[in-house]
């Protein structure tokens, strides 16, 4: 299922954030770097839920069995030479590796 997210949400769009790119990049970043990202996660999960709740993002999330999975975080094209009302931009989307290629 793709929801909304919700202010509630963002604990679990912050694992996924994290968790996907410590899977991403296994072979392209410092195994300390990635390692190092767990601690970000309380400021990540700051960070989303007041984005969530002040509508400064638009962000859906991708739910299977109650669980976040996966999150898209869309907003107005920011080209110069687009038109923001006919336009839109993909800010950052994040599935859990054990995801990808499933469609989500």
């Amino acid at each position: 299922m793709i929801r909304d997210a919700l202010p509630k949400d963002a604990k679990s769009i912050a694992d996924v954030h994290v968790s996907s790119w410590q899977h991403a990049y296994v072979n392209l970043m410092p195994a300390d770097f990635l390692g190092s990202l767990t601690a970000t996660l309380p400021k990540r999960a700051a960070h989303w839920a007041h984005a969530i709740e002040s509508k400064e993002a638009d962000v859906l999330v991708s739910e299977v069995d109650g669980n976040v999975i996966g999150w898209i975080s869309v907003g107005p094209c920011r080209d110069e030479d687009k038109p923001a009302a006919a336009s839109g931009e993909v800010m950052a989307i994040y599935v859990l590796a054990e995801y990808w290629g499933k469609g989500i």
